[in-house]
């Protein structure tokens, strides 16, 4: 019955068993009510998932993200070495000064701008994260060193764009 099926794991998609409605009786309305909690349960992990994985601030994948993946890539590597991929790990230069002259919420806006800025740039298959404070990493999904030098030849050249901010505009590289 409901308690039974109330208790069954969700599917790997993060979608829980629902309730067949057939009719307009009671049991198909406690049906309808049963699949709808179960709908926001369902949106309640997927949104928990998300920020277990991803900087609030950024919406960079996080340490715990980068992690995984790049653990997926070593596995890849093992099982097919021909497989390449590179991990550029870099700070925000003058991100304390900016923090110390402008205050918080200017470093905040840094971060936002250059993480908007790296993920332009990155393919869909690599992956963007903050490590923490003003370190920030991203991992090339198949990709040799010649595909990393431009990656971060072209990131050093966007993220030293100027940031406007309070009109004024802030410079950083990284």
């Amino acid at each position: 019955g409901f308690v039974a099926r109330s208790r069954q794991p969700s599917t790997s998609e993060g979608v829980g068993i629902r309730w067949p409605v057939e009719g307009n009786d009671e049991i198909d309305l406690l049906a309808g009510t049963f699949n709808s909690l179960m709908e926001r349960v369902d949106e309640s992990e997927r949104v928990l998932l998300h920020l277990a994985s991803h900087d609030q601030l950024t919406e960079l994948g996080n340490r715990r993200h980068m992690m995984k993946h790049l653990q997926e890539a070593v596995e890849l590597q093992r099982l097919r070495p021909e497989t390449k991929t590179c991990l550029v790990i870099a700070d925000i230069d003058r991100f304390k000064t900016i923090n110390d002259q402008y205050g918080h919420s200017a470093g905040d806006e840094v971060l936002a701008v250059v993480a908007e800025r790296i993920q332009t740039l990155i393919r869909a298959d690599d992956v963007a994260a903050r490590l923490g404070g003003d370190e920030l990493s991203v991992l090339l999904a198949e990709a040799g060193p010649e595909h990393a030098l431009r990656v971060c030849e072209k990131l050093n050249e966007r993220i030293a764009q100027p940031i406007p901010y309070s009109g004024e505009y802030l410079s950083c590289t990284l």
